[in-house]
């Protein structure tokens, strides 16, 4: 398989959606749980971006999770697990509060984390301060992963190639454990060294180093 050359991420976009598709026929209807953006809300991600309320929260970020993308990419080479990218709406999004009370929250899935995963919380919350910093990140995480709904889940390799895109789902962590070992595309080296550049060029030019 060859990718676009022109836009070789977002042909490996749509081929992640056509084989979730492929292999779950609940994935369809899952998908069109998450709070998706249409046309008029084009802009939703930079205004929310754009949000600093103060609020009184629980633990931010969840137990487990870490604001720390760089930090992430550098534990991730080093220890060869792959990363979780959860691009949430946190204090608002009612599919996102699904999924962490069903699978995030869940033993199961944390022990499943704690020896396979790297979990990086990319938040867009409307009553939850955040620095600058860290809204430009998530902005930038975003546009680069091509985000449109929540929540939406990227899994990268430890060399930041992207395997798997998924949201919501029913089935609890088994479900979504599953799926995490089961629905990663497979690439041919040349399709995998395309999309790598693209996605540590994306970061190290908009984010930073974390070598």
């Amino acid at each position: 398989m060859k990718l676009h050359k022109k836009h070789p991420l977002m042909f490996l976009f749509l081929l992640l959606s056509l084989i979730a598709c492929e292999k779950e026929e609940a994935a369809a209807a899952d998908n069109s749980k998450n709070m998706s953006l249409d046309g008029e809300e084009a802009g939703f991600i930079e205004q929310v971006a754009q949000t600093t309320v103060s609020s009184e929260n629980e633990l931010y970020p969840p137990e487990g999770w870490t604001l720390d993308l760089l930090g992430a990419i550098a534990e991730s080479e080093k220890t060869g697990k792959d990363i979780l990218l959860n691009f949430t709406g946190s204090d608002w999004c009612v599919w996102c509060e699904k999924l962490r009370d069903e699978v995030f929250s869940t033993d199961k899935f944390q022990s499943y984390a704690e020896e396979n995963l790297i979990l990086v919380f990319l938040d867009f919350p409307q009553g939850i301060d955040q620095s600058q910093e860290i809204q430009s990140r998530n902005q930038v995480m975003a546009s680069l992963f091509g985000v449109q709904g929540f929540p939406t889940l990227w899994l990268l390799d430890s060399e930041l190639v992207p395997v798997l895109q998924t949201g919501y789902q029913e089935g609890g962590p088994d479900a979504f454990i599953q799926t995490i070992e089961n629905g990663r595309v497979s690439l041919s080296d040349e399709d995998r060294q395309e999309v790598k550049t693209i996605v540590r060029d994306g970061i190290l030019n908009n984010i930073g180093s974390w070598e």
